[in-house]
Formats: C-alpha cells, sequence, structure tokens
C-alpha cells in the first residue's frame, strides 16, 4: 500500500463508520469492514488501536491538570446510567472527544459502570438525526442525552447556493422536538454549542472546492443561537463557542478548517467536563 492510500484509509477510518449506519446488515464483520476502507484486517485494526492510544493519552494529560480530576469525580452521572450523544463528524470521529470522555471516565470512575453511546453519524444535519434520536432512546434508555449538532445543517452545497442545507429556524424546529422526545423518554438534556471553524479554509480545502461545499459565518451563528433557544428548563448548555480560542487557534482545526484535530477534540471534552461538573454544583 502506497503512503497516500494508507493516510486515505486511516482518515477514512477516523470519519466514517458504515457499522452504525448499517447495523441492520450481517456482513459488517471487521473483516469487510477493514476491505471497504482498502485495508486489511490488522492494518485496520491498528489503526484503531492508534486511535484509542491516542484518545488515551490525551485522558491522562487532562487528569494531570490541576482540579480536574476531581471534576470527572463531580460529573453527575449515576453508577449504572447511560449517556448518549447525538452528533455529527465531531463526534463520530475515531479520536472524538466522547472517546477521550470515555477514557477519563473508567480511569477515574471504574465501578460506576457508566456507560457512552455514541450515536453520532458523520454527514447528518438534524433532520437525518431525529430518526437517530428515536432509534437510540428505544435501544438504549439513557439517562442523559447530549445533543451536539446543527453544523451540517449550516453548509452549503453548490457555488452561489442560495441557502445552507438546513435553515436556521428548522434546525431549531429539529431539535427542539428531538429535545422533546428526549425529556419524554426521561433523559436529561444537554445542549453543545458549535465550535469555531474557518471559513477561508474550508473554501480553499480542495476536496471541499472539489464538492462545492461552503459555508457562510451568518450561518454558523444562527444555528448556534437556534441551540441556545431550545434549552429548557433543567437542561445543560455547554458553550464551545470560545474553546477554540477567538479567533480559533489554528492547531485546533484539521486542514480542512471544519473538523477538530486532536488538541480541538480534547479542549471540547474538558469543557464538557467542567460544565457537566459544575451543573452537579447547582
Amino acid at each position: 500500500m502506497t503512503g497516500s492510500a494508507a493516510s486515505m484509509g486511516e482518515e477514512l477510518v477516523r470519519s466514517i463508520h458504515p457499522e452504525k449506519v448499517f447495523a441492520f446488515l450481517p456482513g459488517m464483520t471487521t473483516a469487510n469492514l477493514a476491505a471497504l476502507y482498502g485495508l486489511d484486517e490488522p492494518a485496520y485494526a491498528a489503526i484503531r488501536d492508534r486511535f484509542a492510544v491516542q484518545t488515551a493519552a490525551a485522558a491522562r494529560d487532562l487528569l494531570a491538570e490541576p482540579g480536574f480530576a476531581a471534576a470527572v469525580d463531580r460529573l453527575p452521572f449515576s453508577a449504572g446510567q447511560t449517556l448518549a450523544v447525538i452528533g455529527e463528524s465531531t463526534t463520530d470521529a475515531a479520536d472524538s472527544w466522547l472517546e477521550i470522555l470515555g477514557h477519563l471516565i473508567r480511569q477515574r470512575r471504574p465501578a460506576d459502570a457508566i456507560r457512552l453511546v455514541n450515536a453520532a453519524i458523520s454527514g447528518y444535519p438534524t433532520t437525518m438525526l431525529q430518526r437517530v434520536m428515536t432509534e437510540t432512546l428505544q435501544r438504549h434508555r439513557p439517562g442523559w442525552v447530549a445533543l451536539f449538532a446543527g453544523a451540517n445543517d449550516v453548509l452549503r452545497y453548490g457555488t452561489g447556493a442560495t441557502k445552507p442545507l438546513v435553515t436556521g429556524t428548522e434546525t431549531g424546529r429539529n431539535l427542539a422536538e428531538m429535545r422533546r422526545q428526549a425529556a419524554a423518554g426521561g433523559a436529561r438534556v444537554i445542549l453543545m454549542t458549535p465550535t469555531a471553524c474557518d471559513s477561508a479554509r474550508i473554501a480553499a480545502y480542495p476536496p471541499f472546492q472539489g464538492q462545492q461545499i461552503w459555508l457562510e459565518d451568518d450561518d454558523l451563528r444562527a444555528a448556534d443561537g437556534a441551540i441556545r433557544a431550545t434549552a429548557g428548563d433543567g437542561d445543560v448548555v455547554v458553550d464551545l463557542s470560545g474553546a477554540f480560542g477567538s479567533p480559533a487557534d489554528a492547531a485546533m482545526l484539521r486542514a480542512d478548517g471544519l473538523h477538530p484535530t486532536l488538541a480541538g477534540q480534547t479542549a471540547i471534552a474538558r469543557r464538557f467536563v467542567e460544565r457537566l461538573a459544575g451543573s452537579s454544583q447547582a
């Protein structure tokens, strides 16, 4: 395998997980998944292991920060509870903030048997995530549901597109319906705002140029506003607007200007823990 092919395989393993979209198909074996990425099974397993090592190391670094371990201890998840996250590629990534959170909880609170369900799917707008929400509630009966969605809604497809994929108004309606479903199922709701991105880097990124994908900053701000407006009594809002710095630190974003690096994912995990730990004291 050439270096470029191996690199492409690694990026696909990071971001695209067909076993989550097509879990009902009987052929979703490790060997067949590896083949979809153009890899053999050992190479696929090695990539997954590397991501696990990286996220575990990020968790250890966070726990070494003053006071952070105590914050993990204060997370308001009871023993045996399930936290399900409905989201997009930032959460779906194999090196995501949720993977880091899982390491944090397992390292600090192993006896609590807190379960994390990654119900995020790369590329899904909030319109599609409504189906994911319904399936997740039925299958996992989570005590907590986090909504970290809306960034795909604001993307525009096609040169000169006159609207984003999903308007800010419809994003708000979709989120409100998902929040209603989660609350009706007895789950506490967490709403997470979008992280900063770099619209100039997005516009200049060759793969996005090839697909004519771009965004306007005003659309991202509208989605942010819709998320905040959706929060109800008892919900927790994790404000990520400044998590990457203002303007965003280039080291927090991958070359595409849209997706977080491991440093960016770690910053999200830090904000999540600090906010939830603080909510437990409210």
